[in-house]
């Protein structure tokens, strides 16, 4: 129906003001010239437009994934601070582009969407190359819908046209999204100018079989033959080269619900075929975002483990932490410093009200304390947390009788962690701290039944007893420290893996609270900034309260990042990748 037709069934409808008929006239004028102009750059034709607001000339390019624009028309304040890694024809080296923001206007509209920046090299024909997904934004603007069907049966309201639009676009808006828009004439001439599949297709015509690889003919479109589990043969169609990232995206995306390497690869295997097909499914689900984000019970390996030196002298390194936020006390009390000894295992907690970082930093900078952070989420790395959970649990036992007030019991807490041996030393914290065990309730009774004789010591020869007690204990337990160490590493790097990374490595950190079970296990990607250990990272995420943080090589995976495709050579001194390493 012409668009004259079609004024005229809409003027002599029922229920439409000349003012809304006049509106959706112009509409389907305007966007039927839009999309005729989208059709024209479809066939690789030059049209005038802008890019922020620079007139240029901009060449649709229907093999590239993504825009590509000279860094002449791009302001500093236009990168996004993202990069992408871009595949150029006849080089296996990925090249990596940093990503702005542009606008491009044309006879197609206005739109803004995000273009790789080279160099100027890219200007000398002054061209802005407008690749797959920008055109899908495009038609995603303008609408295939813009006339209701309904519309000229005429006895129709706006509002019912209104809901029956909204009902078609789900039934069928999806539907329109699955077809692939190629026809068997365009595979069939795809096919025989491919410069990979044109020997192969040579090789049907002739009749000539090579082992294992038997092609045939189906009415001019070249398949693939091979016999299934059962002796039929199946026959799979050869896919060249342009049309093999839709396929592989049908393979693995939407209704094939994002299965695993070998699933997506069975999915292909039973109607596609191409030269490393295989390859490129592997790679194609490993640089898969969403299945990266989503993670698998294999993702979480962990590195083997990074020994300690033992520290001989007592109070010579502290662990400290802030536990809370706990029930207010009467004094005020909701939080406590905690400290522990990495020598003697020498507990300490102080109950305060607040636990800015001001104030803790000033008692540092005073005695000149040197400040060394941990990484996050890991306790692993912090004794002091475990100290945590066992002051919490005496705290809750102590507290069903006292209430609030755990303040308190905490005298007590303390004493009895100091006057009970540890596993990793063998003494006590106070005998390795002064040289003798503390006096205790069960001191006493022992005392009280015993009536031990008083010792007639002089101060020297105590102290030198004091100090020679201190030695030996001090030695026995760094051996006993240094054996559990060993026992430890032998038990934990039994399914460890080595992993390493470099700075700008991309990277996935562990999610340590989700909102659901739905909820995804890694986010980001983050870049790391720096290696600051063996197993610690300083990461930068974007989007974070805090731009940077150390993380544990525990809380990271590495993030591939899917190249995107374009039809030009990039001859900038950017920075390149070899695909052969992935």
């Amino acid at each position: 129906m012409t668009v004259p037709s079609i004024k005229i069934a809409i003027t002599n409808s029922e229920g439409y003001e000349e003012e809304f008929v006049k509106n959706l006239y112009e509409t389907i004028i305007a966007n039927g010239k839009r999309l005729e102009e989208l059709e024209r750059a479809e066939k690789n034709e030059i049209r005038g437009g802008s890019v922020n607001g620079h007139e240029i000339d901009i060449l649709r390019d229907t093999g590239a994934t993504i825009d590509l624009v000279c860094a002449k028309y791009i302001n500093p304040s236009s990168f996004s601070g993202e990069n992408v890694w871009v595949k150029q024809p006849l080089s296996p080296e990925l090249v990596c582009l940093p990503l702005a923001v542009v606008e491009i206007s044309g006879n197609f509209g206005t739109v803004q969407t995000k273009a790789a920046v080279c160099g100027n090299h890219l200007n000398q024909h002054g061209r802005y190359l407008l690749g797959n997904k920008t055109a899908e934004l495009i038609k995603g603007n303008l609408g295939y819908n813009f006339l209701p069907v309904e519309i000229l049966n005429a006895v129709q309201t706006r509002s019912q046209v209104k809901a029956a639009r909204e009902e078609r676009g789900i039934d069928s808006g999806d539907a329109k999204k699955g077809k692939m828009r190629v026809t068997r004439e365009n595979l069939i001439d795809a096919q025989k100018n491919s410069e990979e599949i044109k020997p192969l297709y040579e090789q049907a015509a002739s009749q000539v079989q090579v082992t294992n690889q038997v092609y045939s003919l189906e009415k001019e479109l070249l398949v693939k033959n091979r016999e299934d589990k059962l002796g039929n043969v199946v026959k799979l169609i050869v896919v060249p080269e342009g049309l093999r990232d839709p396929i592989k995206s049908l393979c693995h995306e939407g209704t094939s619900a994002h299965l695993g390497i070998t699933k997506s690869k069975d999915k292909l295997n039973r109607y596609f075929y191409w030269p490393n097909c295989y390859r490129d499914m592997e790679q194609f689900v490993k640089t898969c975002d969403q299945c990266q984000r989503a993670g698998k019970p294999n993702d979480k390996k962990k590195a083997p483990l990074k020994l300690v030196p033992v520290i001989q002298e007592v109070f010579t390194k502290l662990n400290i932490d802030a536990c809370g936020p706990l029930p207010i006390t009467s004094k005020g009390n909701r939080y406590l410093i905690t400290a522990i000894c990495m020598s003697s295992k020498f507990p300490e907690a102080i109950p305060v009200s607040d636990i800015s970082s001001c104030s803790d930093y000033r008692v540092f900078e005073r005695f000149g304390i040197l400040v060394r952070h941990s990484s996050v989420y890991h306790p692993q790395s912090n004794p002091v947390e475990r100290f945590h959970r066992t002051l919490k649990r005496l705290l809750r036992v102590l507290c069903l009788d006292a209430g609030s007030e755990w303040d308190k019991h905490l005298p007590s807490i303390l004493l009895a962690l100091r006057t009970v041996s540890h596993e990793s030393t063998g003494y006590t914290p106070s005998e390795l701290v002064y040289g003798k065990n503390l006096r205790t309730p069960e001191t006493l009774v022992m005392e009280h039944w015993m009536e031990p004789e008083e010792e007639g010591d002089l101060v020297t020869e105590y102290m030198f007893k004091l100090i020679n007690r201190l030695k030996r204990c001090q030695e026995v337990a760094i051996n006993k420290m240094e054996e559990m160490q060993v026992k430890q590493k032998t038990w934990y790097d039994k399914n460890a893996v080595k992993r390493e990374f470099k700075d700008g490595d991309l990277v996935l950190v562990l999610a340590t609270s989700r909102a659901n079970k739905l909820a995804v296990q890694w986010i980001g990607p983050g870049t790391i900034l720096n290696k600051i250990s063996e197993t610690n990272y300083l990461v930068e995420i974007p989007g974070r309260r805090e731009t940077s943080q150390i993380y544990h090589i525990n809380m990271l995976k590495p993030y591939y990042k899917r190249p995107e495709h374009v039809n030009v050579i990039i001859n900038d001194e950017t920075k390149t990748l070899s695909q052969t390493r992935s």
